[in-house]
This record gives structure tokens, C-alpha cells and sequence, in this order.
């Protein structure tokens, strides 16, 4: 009977970690050029989630780069700051989004909706004010930049480099990028069980669910490896965040309402009614969710990694 022996890829053995991680940053600053690059950014649902997606890929990515030393003196005032406010304003439309989206889908008043597209004109007038002041396309410039140069300090470091979190870690620069990697994951995946035996409040899930985020992006984006698993705890996740927030708006919402002086800018009665019952499948909807999550949780991927096989005659 034929047997296969399984050996690590040799495109992830016989690359620096330095190399490899040059090179997946910027592929994906090519990506945040074809977003952001533009001097005008079309602020459409559709649009403002692709570039979020964009935006959280690089962060994903710089999480472990900025372990490896990659983040310099220059790195935060010129990109990281502007960065970070380009995301958060993006990010509140695209709440926005979600939220209209979701109370549509549960059977919310059409007022509630209404108020949710009004504050989401608002929102976007600020954004637009926000990425006139920050200019993303000159930002993503100087990121490109700072990665070539900060690429080549690195190379010059010795081989004795080591990570400041962790002391037993090298970070000499002809390291093999699979070596490098793996201690990355063997870091998150212990965060990721720790987690996940205790998570039980949203707060809690939902920090779960940013740990199954980045162990996700860095199987993806360092090793080439996709699982299903990590996918689809990830959805339920997010889908868990998504309804958990939009009860604590609906609460704020009501409570405005309700202590509101004039009568006309209070809650109809047909609106109060069609909220109880949008609570109540969104209650249901979130214990559904928790029951699909707790098999995925217990049985998450740990250990995972790319390999090739070769059968043996």
C-alpha cells in the first residue's frame, strides 16, 4: 500500500521571514493604493466595505510586522495616525450600513430605519471632511515609501536580533519565513483557546472573534492556508457582534424617545410594539447563534499548518 510523507512547502523553508513579509505587505499596500489612491473616494455602502476590508487586511498584516520591528519613529505621526482616523470614519458608516441593513431584516419601524439613513448623511459629510484633511492617497505614498527604507534598516540588523515581547524568539534576518511564522501562531492559537473556553459574555465574543480574526489573516496572508472552520466561527461571530449592538441601539433610541417633552417626538404605539418583537427574534436569533458556535469553538484548528505530500512507492 502506497504510503505519503509530508514535508513543509519550500517556498515557506527556503525564504527569509524579512523577504516574505517585504513582499506580503506590499502586495497588499498595491491593494489600499486601489482603494485610497484615488483624490475622491465614492462613499457608497458597497464601496466603503470593500476599502474597510482593504484597511483590515493591512492591519492584520502590521500586527505581526510591527513585532518584527518594521514599526519606526516616523511610522505613527505620518501614517499610522492618519490611517487609523481614515478607518474609524469608514468604519462609522459602515456601522451605519450594518445597522439599517439589520433593522430592516428584523422588522424594525420604518422611522427607526429613517433615523438610522439620516444619521448615516450626517456621518458621511464628516468623513468627507476627514479625508480632505488626511489625503489617503498621499498617506499610502508615504507607506510605501517608509516600507522600502525600513526594509533595508532591517537587513543590516545582526543575527542575534531578538523580539522584545519574547525573549527566546530571533529575529536574525535569515530566519526561514516558516520558522518565524510558526511561533506566531503557536502565540495566537494559545490566546485563541483561552479564549474560547471562557468566552460567554459579548463583550467577550466579540474579543474572541478580533484573536480569530488575526489567527485567520495570518494563516491567509503568511502561510496560504484557508480553514472553514476559523470562516465560520468568524461569521457567527460577527454576525453575534452585529445583533448585540443593534439591541444596545435600539435601547439608546427608545430610551431618547421615551424622555423626549414634545409628543410628537415620541414613540408611536405601533412602533413600541414592533419593537418588542424585533427584540424578541433577535433574542432568538442570538441564542441560535451561541448553539452553532459552541461545537465550532471546541474545535478550532490549533496546530494547522501548510504541508505538501508525496506518496511513497
Amino acid at each position: 500500500m502506497d504510503e505519503l510523507a509530508r514535508h513543509i512547502p519550500e517556498h515557506l523553508t527556503a525564504s527569509s521571514w524579512l523577504t516574505f513579509e517585504e513582499r506580503c505587505v506590499m502586495d497588499v499596500v498595491d491593494e489600499l493604493e486601489q482603494a485610497l489612491g484615488k483624490k475622491k473616494i465614492k462613499l457608497t455602502g458597497k464601496n466603503v466595505h470593500a476599502v474597510r476590508v482593504v484597511i483590515r487586511r493591512f492591519n492584520s498584516v502590521w500586527s505581526t510586522l510591527q513585532r518584527d520591528g518594521w514599526r519606526g519613529r516616523t511610522y505613527d505621526p505620518f501614517i499610522g495616525k492618519p490611517l487609523a482616523r481614515i478607518n474609524s470614519a469608514l468604519g462609522k458608516l459602515r456601522d451605519l450600513d450594518v445597522q439599517h441593513d439589520l433593522a430592516k431584516s428584523m422588522g424594525l419601524p420604518d422611522s427607526y430605519c429613517k433615523w438610522l439613513k439620516s444619521r448615516r448623511k450626517k456621518a458621511e459629510l464628516k468623513v468627507e471632511e476627514r479625508l480632505d484633511l488626511d489625503r489617503p492617497h498621499k498617506v499610502i505614498r508615504k507607506l510605501r515609501k517608509y516600507l522600502r527604507e525600513r526594509a533595508v534598516k532591517l537587513r543590516l540588523r545582526p543575527d542575534n536580533a531578538q523580539d522584545h515581547l519574547n525573549q527566546t524568539r530571533s529575529l536574525s534576518p535569515a530566519r526561514s519565513h516558516y520558522l518565524h511564522m510558526d511561533d506566531f501562531l503557536i502565540e495566537i492559537e494559545s490566546k485563541a483557546k483561552t479564549k474560547a473556553l471562557a468566552a460567554g459574555s459579548a463583550v467577550e465574543l466579540h474579543e474572541l472573534r478580533l484573536l480569530i480574526k488575526q489567527w485567520r489573516y495570518m494563516l491567509t496572508e503568511f502561510m496560504g492556508v484557508t480553514n472553514l472552520e476559523l470562516v465560520q466561527a468568524q461569521s457567527i461571530l460577527g454576525r453575534h457582534h452585529d445583533l448585540s449592538h443593534l439591541v444596545e441601539e435600539m435601547d439608546l433610541y427608545l430610551a431618547k424617545k421615551q424622555g423626549a417633552k414634545d409628543a410628537t417626538n415620541k414613540l408611536a404605539a405601533n412602533d413600541k410594539r414592533d419593537f418588542l418583537e424585533a427584540k424578541g427574534r433577535i433574542s432568538a436569533e442570538l441564542q441560535k447563534l451561541e448553539k452553532e458556535l459552541e461545537p465550532l469553538l471546541f474545535n478550532l484548528p490549533y496546530g494547522l499548518r501548510p504541508y505538501m505530500a508525496t506518496r511513497i512507492f
